[in-house]
């Protein structure tokens, strides 16, 4: 991310050399940036939370949590608020600990595990609101966002970009999935918070879950307050979706187009980019393996650019090969990889 600190430049970045270095003693990759905070890092991995001396690599404290059957794909980084750090667990829980001692001050539960739902995410606060999106698509599971009080841990709000299969009214087509494993960005502004939605499921029977399942594939902008939907950008709608900002004029039976990535904010330009994921169907839509800039207020989009061809991406996401039967072109709006993006200008 951009920052305006200036004591490390293009002419001194040269003379950077190691201070220290901290070994976990374990086989887990650390995949998330550390936090600082009070001259203390915050350093995770599935299970794991280390404080750490931030001049002297001195470990501090260390969290181990108990032994358990979830999926441990990696993790994503705690978060501190005052003396309060947060991680989550892959089973789906999120813990509070004191940051001085590592010492537990509450335990929630954020999904059912045994559902499917796993937790890689790091928690995003604003004001005294905890959100924290969890991971899933091996089984038919909503997609949720859960906001929890930063101090008792109760719930405050739940966000659901599909609805609980069953759910009377629901505009999703029959899909769940949409999850929201990554974190979220948020604009002081106007206070919104931007987060981005997976693919729906079931992920290759496109016939089960007709339509353009809406809120999968998308960016979605949320009151942090109430947890209400503002906005929405639906990056596979078709072009009759009521009320959507769709891509007109394209015929959609098509795959790809998931954010599995943290949108960024640029309130120089009043709007957001984000990254798309690749396709798994062919024609591809526009939006495959592309950056975005949506409108930061209203979700329209400013303008578009796509890193593949149609051809490209259909091979990508199809596992290496053009041949139709390798990928049907009935598996439904649907991700296989993500994208990212690097912007210079």
């Amino acid at each position: 991310r951009n920052s305006k600190l200036g004591a490390i430049t293009v002419d001194n970045v040269a003379n950077l050399k190691q201070a220290w270095t901290f070994s976990t003693g374990q086989n887990q990759a650390i995949k998330a940036v550390p936090i600082l905070a009070d001259g203390v890092l915050y350093i995770t991995t599935p299970d794991n939370l280390w404080a750490v001396d931030a001049r002297t690599a001195k470990e501090l404290w260390h969290y181990k949590y108990k032994q358990n059957s979830a999926f441990h794909i990696g993790h994503r980084g705690a978060a501190v608020y005052k003396d309060t750090v947060y991680l989550t667990t892959p089973d789906c829980h999120l813990i509070a600990f004191d940051a001085k001692t590592g010492r537990v001050k509450w335990d929630v539960v954020i999904a059912d595990s045994d559902k499917g739902y796993w937790s890689t995410n790091a928690p995003l606060i604003v004001g005294n609101h905890v959100m924290v999106g969890v991971s899933g698509d091996f089984d038919n599971v909503a997609g949720q966002l859960k906001s929890v009080d930063a101090v008792t841990g109760e719930t405050q709000w739940i966000f659901y970009s599909t609805p609980p299969p069953g759910t009377p009214g629901a505009i999703s087509g029959g899909a769940t999935g949409g999850q929201m494993w990554t974190t979220g960005t948020y604009d002081p502004q106007l206070n919104l918070v931007f987060v981005g939605t997976g693919n729906p499921t079931p992920v290759l029977n496109g016939k089960a879950r007709p339509g353009d399942n809406p809120w999968t594939c998308s960016i979605v902008a949320l009151n942090p307050d109430t947890g209400k939907l503002v906005w929405r950008f639906h990056t596979t709608a078709a072009p009759d979706q009521p009320g959507g900002n769709t891509w007109a004029g394209e015929s959609w039976k098509y795959g790809g187009g998931s954010v599995w990535n943290t949108p960024a904010v640029d309130p120089v330009r009043g709007v957001i980019y984000f990254g798309t994921g690749e396709s798994t169907s062919r024609p591809s839509p526009p939006t495959t393996d592309s950056v975005l800039a949506v409108d930061i207020k209203t979700g329209k989009l400013v303008w578009h650019y796509r890193g593949y061809t149609e051809d490209d991406a259909y091979i990508i996401g199809c596992g290496g090969t053009a041949k139709t039967e390798n990928c049907p072109d009935d598996v439904g709006p649907d991700a296989d990889i993500g994208a990212s993006v690097v912007l210079k200008n």
